[in-house]
């Protein structure tokens, strides 16, 4: 197991940024940036059963803007599939939830989202949905939001020691396309 500073600066170093002391809130945090845009790998712990967090910040004129109606959109894993995943739906565990048509998207992830439409224009731009499903097969993502005048937020569970820095470097890679279509789409 590498040492949390080295690992700390290793993936400061793959991403082109630097280790931040934010010592009072999380135990490790990296910022750097991606196409413009600020981005944040932070643990609040670095051992399991703390997972590490990536955020894109999109609000980079500084508007502050903080729209209570702007879209927001949370996209999280199916916990059950097939016949169990019909038998929660009955029972009313995901009742709240609508496909979005995609039959390999709707297996897969559930997504919930305060303006339905806007939500599921994002998620059908061009490339989107490869994009998230991508990102669930590298990091296995519990959540991912988007909102409309902030950015996204990655969870990813894996803890911070154990994180791959080629994954990592690859997810801020992805996540700033995204942030970049939520910047000039929405």
């Amino acid at each position: 197991m590498v040492e949390k500073n080295d690992k700390a600066e290793a993936l400061a170093k793959a991403l082109d940024g630097k280790v931040f002391d934010d010592s009072g809130r999380v135990q490790v945090s990296v910022k750097a940036e991606v196409l413009g845009f600020p981005v944040t790998v932070e643990a609040i712990r670095t051992h399991f059963p703390f997972p590490t967090n990536y955020y894109v910040n999109i609000d980079v004129l500084k508007e502050g803007a903080q729209d209570p109606n702007a879209m927001t959109v949370m996209i999280t894993p199916k916990m059950t599939k097939g016949l169990w995943n019909r038998l929660g739906r009955l029972l009313l565990i995901d009742a709240h939830l609508r496909p979005i048509g995609d039959p390999q998207f709707d297996n897969v992830l559930n997504m919930q989202s305060n303006n339905f439409d806007l939500a599921l224009r994002f998620v059908r731009y061009p490339m989107m949905t490869d994009r998230i499903k991508e990102l669930q097969n590298q990091t296995g993502f519990t959540e991912l939001h988007a909102r409309a005048t902030a950015g996204l937020l990655l969870v990813q569970p894996t803890s911070f020691d154990s994180i791959n820095l080629d994954v990592a470097r690859e997810t801020v890679r992805m996540l700033g396309d995204m942030a970049q279509v939520l910047f000039d789409v929405f």
